[in-house]
């Protein structure tokens, strides 16, 4: 969908739905079932969660294959698979005192065998 009218309503509708406390599965399902466009409503998603555009449609782009697997009807799997591939999740800019905690907290997960390098993205 490009930018324009139906995009800038689909992000209005997903900041509504957001703001009563729906999480983004129910509200990417939603709006994906509604409408029939799962791209455009992953994009309203994000832009609502304040995923910045640019970053938005590379996620959107990169699981758009996946979306092949699935029939209508089968949104709320799509949702989940979104947001298991972290297509939803807002980055955030640390301060100095999180990069510490993230920092140690990759050590000790290494330590345990978990992790082998630090975690790249925070989720917030």
């Amino acid at each position: 969908m490009n930018h324009g009218e139906g995009e800038d309503e689909l992000v209005l509708e997903a900041l509504e739905m957001l703001a009563t406390g729906r999480d983004d599965e129910e509200v990417f399902a939603e709006l994906a079932a509604r409408t029939g466009d799962w791209g455009a409503s992953a994009l309203a998603v994000c832009l609502a969660l304040g995923v910045p555009r640019t970053d938005a449609e590379a996620r959107i782009c990169e699981a758009r294959p996946l979306f092949e697997e699935f029939v209508v009807g089968e949104e709320d799997l799509v949702a989940s698979v979104l947001a298991f591939g972290h297509v939803f999740v807002v980055d955030r800019v640390l301060d100095a005192h999180g990069e510490r905690i993230r920092d140690l907290l990759g050590t000790a997960a290494g330590a345990r065998g978990g992790l082998s390098r630090r975690p790249s993205r925070v989720v917030s």
